[in-house]
């Protein structure tokens, strides 16, 4: 009896995520079945640099002017798209306060253009993302998509520049100081 009921609650579990389980094998089997290897889109690398350098993105989208950042980047039914983060510009439906998540298939995403600011990741979903059924990448370190390619969590320093790590170490140098004062030396 007891294993009829672990059964009946495995598959309770199990059968909302059949469907995408399905759809992500179809892509696979479509990518394979092609015997290609796709390079990806300029836009594609674009947003994977955004997302490597925590940079926001400007860019047009459907005719609207938009500004966000890319959280999670791959395919979906062989096509490239992105789960981002809209915290400025327009869209069809208007943008709430504060922003709002947005799914971008990536080929109908033109003018891109990095700069810095400050990071936007919107508030955690609570429902998991069908944006993206087969993610490359991802910029949440504990993400629960299994990303083909992890990003290493250095923070963006307030130019939205991602802090470079020490050569030495950790170690810093003590600066340069005045040998009458002991002070900090001033640079010419």
């Amino acid at each position: 009896m007891y294993r009829d009921e672990v059964g009946n609650e495995i598959e309770r579990h199990l059968t909302p995520h059949a469907a995408l389980l399905h759809r992500w094998l179809d892509a696979l089997r479509q990518r394979a079945g092609e015997g290609e290897q796709t390079m990806p889109s300029e836009t594609y690398r674009l947003f994977e640099r955004a997302m490597e350098e925590r940079k926001q993105i400007l860019c047009t989208y459907d005719g609207y002017r938009r500004e966000l950042c890319p959280i999670i980047l791959g395919h979906s039914q062989g096509k490239e798209r992105a789960l981002t983060y809209q915290f400025g510009g327009e869209s069809r439906s208007g943008l709430p306060r504060g922003g709002e998540w947005r799914c971008l298939f990536l080929s109908s995403v033109s003018e891109v253009q990095l700069r810095c600011g400050r990071w936007h990741a919107g508030d955690r979903h609570t429902q998991p993302s069908r944006c993206v059924e087969i993610v490359d990448l991802d910029v949440n370190p504990d993400s629960p998509y299994n990303p083909q390619r992890r990003l290493s969590p250095a923070p963006p320093t307030a130019t939205g520049r991602t802090r470079p790590r020490p050569k030495n170490g950790g170690a810093t140098a003590s600066p340069v100081r005045s040998k009458t004062t002991n002070r900090p030396a001033r640079r010419k």
